[in-house]
This record gives structure tokens, C-alpha cells and sequence, in this order.
């Protein structure tokens, strides 16, 4: 299970949560919210997933970058460098919609 406010996950019977202190006993949640929550904690989990994914790509292609710094004409670390701002732009707009949820 997870908790409604931050999506961490929570130990068993937890109440309040360990990590921001929510209770969801405070009041009794009818399935549909319950199910609702449950999808908004999924999907902070999935934009979590991506922005990490997204991370460790900027650092791969970083890395390339360096390596392509032989390529004489420069092309190849242009076009990673490129690629690299695109990625980080992904990131910051996945924080974005993250802080959002």
C-alpha cells in the first residue's frame, strides 16, 4: 500500500505515515477515491521511474559526449550535446508535472 498524500510506499498497518505524516484514517474514503488515489500514487511513481530513466540517460550521453571530443569535425558531439539538452529539458518538465501531482 501506499500513502494518498506523498506516494511513498508504507509498511504494513502504518498510520500515520512514516514519511509526511498523513492518516488516511481522518476520514472514511469511498472505493472510488480510494481508486483514484491509487492511480495518482501510480502515476507519481511512473514520472518518478521516468525522471530517473531520464537522468541516467543525460549522464550516458554526457559520458559519450566526452568520448566523441576526438571526432575532428565535431559533428558527433554536437549532435550528443544536442541530445543531451533535449533530455534534460525531459527531466525538468517530468519534476515539473511531478511537484504538480
Amino acid at each position: 500500500m501506499f500513502c494518498a498524500q506523498c506516494g511513498k510506499e508504507l509498511p504494513t498497518g502504518a498510520d500515520p505515515c512514516p514519511a509526511c505524516g498523513f492518516s488516511p484514517g481522518g476520514g472514511a474514503r469511498t472505493s472510488s477515491s480510494t481508486t483514484i488515489h491509487e492511480m495518482v500514487n501510480e502515476a507519481r511513481r511512473a514520472a518518478r521511474e521516468l525522471a530517473d530513466a531520464a537522468s541516467d540517460l543525460t549522464r550516458q550521453v554526457k559520458k559519450e559526449a566526452r568520448a566523441a571530443q576526438k571526432d575532428p569535425k565535431g559533428t558527433t558531439q554536437r549532435a550528443i550535446r544536442r541530445a543531451a539538452k533535449e533530455l534534460e529539458s525531459a527531466v525538468d518538465e517530468v519534476d515539473r508535472l511531478i511537484k504538480k501531482l
